[in-house]
């Protein structure tokens, strides 16, 4: 009997000291895990839907919470589609380089300026019209160039692991130095793959308009300079690539051919020439090929050459890159003449614009009439 009032005493006391199973305090059990589909991983249910789904909430308690975890994720959707946003639109390196005024073409009286622009007799080039932008073809236009929504990096065939970075001391203001002792950036490939932070490798493309094929190249840090460094080449023999300053359209650009499946060729438009390689060679043979096993790689170096050859061969990661710029038809097709007499493709002098235009015909109006006159001399002294 007694032990019967003592059980009886004990269920009641645990019924009015009732506590609910799911609460913030409640240990974690298997019930209260869920798996992620993207990941595959258990993830911890939220407190509040815990407790819905045993219905230990009142209605007026449950429209409260409804109401603050509708607030959150409002507030998380908004937080998500924030972070969603490109660099490129909250920030452009270098908005200037959209709208290139001064062209690379010399002007004079025999050298006339493409359409949109006119002749800058003090600096002896052409220069566009107000309002207009120069493109590579020596025109200009209304549109301006368009910055790429992705990034790449670039690395040769030949060793796939070397990534081509543009080394220099960081601009203003991350650097308290004057701007004339900050040199040019410095082009070299460095083993190993470049993070997302490491902007001297990540190379930012500058499209062109009229002119999809044709874009200025450039590291996200190299824009930041004033006025930003692009990919070039030297004007003079053996045409080496340089980091030079961006001056006028016409002078750096570049353009992409697809040589392969995924692979490139980096073509200038101005010297026509293609971005190589040099200092590290495929192996002659099985005894060279093990000799070069044991000897450390060389380093390579950047060059440039008048033929589309395997050393002109690069890679861009990641691989939609490529793709990206296919659809958008910045990809030109490597075609048969490219081949043609490459190995005598020379880089054409600039035109002397200075020198008067001549006669149609190519003879000046002079030289006409000295010549009608020695013709009428010889035919009276024939006569006589």
């Amino acid at each position: 009997m007694w032990l019967n009032v003592v059980l009886a005493s004990f269920l009641l006391l645990e019924a009015a000291a009732h506590i609910p199973l799911a609460t913030k305090h409640t240990p974690l059990k298997r019930h209260h895990l869920t798996v992620d589909n993207s990941t595959g991983q258990e993830i911890r249910v939220p407190y509040f839907n815990r407790v819905f789904a045993r219905g230990h909430l009142t209605n007026q308690q449950k429209k409260v919470l409804e109401g603050k975890r509708n607030a959150t994720s409002a507030q998380a959707a908004d937080s998500l589609k924030a972070k969603q946003k490109t660099p490129y639109d909250r920030y452009d390196p270098a908005p200037a380089a959209r709208c290139l005024t001064q062209l690379q073409s010399p002007c004079g009286p025999s050298c006339a300026c493409g359409a949109g622009s006119f002749c800058d007799k003090a600096s002896g080039t052409c220069q566009c019209k107000k309002g207009l932008c120069g493109v590579s073809t020596g025109n200009c236009t209304s549109q301006m160039s368009q910055r790429m929504k992705f990034d790449f990096r670039i690395a040769p065939k030949l060793r796939r692991k070397a990534f081509l970075r543009a080394l220099q001391t960081y601009p203003a203001p991350w650097t308290d130095k004057d701007p004339e002792q900050i040199s040019s950036p410095e082009l070299r490939f460095v083993d190993g793959w470049p993070d997302d932070t490491q902007h001297n490798a990540i190379w930012s493309p500058l499209i062109q308009p009229g002119t999809q094929e044709s874009m200025l190249l450039s590291t996200w840090i190299a824009w930041e300079f004033k006025p930003p460094h692009v990919l070039d080449l030297n004007s003079t023999p053996p045409y080496q690539p340089i980091m030079a300053p961006l001056k006028a359209a016409g002078q750096a650009e570049w353009r992409i051919e697809l040589s392969g499946v995924r692979q490139v060729l980096l073509r200038h438009v101005r010297t026509g020439r293609y971005l190589s390689v040099a200092g590290d060679h495929p192996p002659a043979g099985l005894g060279m090929g093990l000799l070069q096993a044991t000897r450390k790689p060389q380093e390579l170096t950047l060059e440039s050459s008048p033929a589309p050859i395997a050393r002109a061969v690069f890679d861009l990661w990641p691989p939609y890159a490529i793709d990206q710029l296919q659809e958008q038809g910045n990809l030109r097709q490597l075609q048969p003449e490219d081949f043609e007499d490459a190995s005598a493709t020379l880089v054409a002098d600039e035109p002397d614009c200075d020198k008067k235009p001549s006669a149609k015909g190519g003879a000046s109006t002079f030289t006409i009439w000295v010549s009608i006159l020695s013709a009428c001399g010889i035919l009276m002294i024939m006569q006589r």
